[in-house]
């Protein structure tokens, strides 16, 4: 593939994405770098780790295993299951959104995705 002009120091314009990486694998990893590097809490950590593990459920019941394969439509599906099958509060909807961000931040970081499929999505509006 060819760098684009906006790639930096010569990298390519998309990371190479691992094949056989799955979401489920992927949260360990991520939640040692939320708390070794970003110094987040324990309840931080304990929270984002209950909204991975309940993302990775809905993702793989939907057929949804690799990073790469998530897209804003499996998110949107997800937030409204929360909010309207789970009857869960707008704030623990985006408090779920958020988490996701920072997950795909990093897995995109670690070139395991391309882009982060949540920055295409919405946070609900609080009542």
């Amino acid at each position: 593939m060819r760098a684009t002009a906006l790639a930096p120091l010569g990298a390519s314009a998309l990371p190479s994405i691992r094949s056989g990486v799955t979401l489920a694998a992927q949260i360990a990893p991520f939640l040692g770098w939320l708390h070794a590097i970003r110094g987040r809490s324990d309840n931080t950590i304990l929270a984002y780790h209950r909204d991975l593990k309940a993302f990775v459920a809905f993702a793989e019941s939907a057929g949804v295993i690799a990073p790469s394969q998530v897209t804003f439509n499996v998110l949107e599906m997800y937030f409204a299951h929360r909010q309207h099958r789970e009857h869960k509060k707008a704030t623990t909807v985006n408090r779920a959104r958020h988490a996701l961000t920072s997950f795909f931040k990093f897995l995109r970081r670690q070139g395991l995705v391309a882009t982060n499929p949540v920055e295409d999505t919405f946070a609900l509006p609080k009542p």
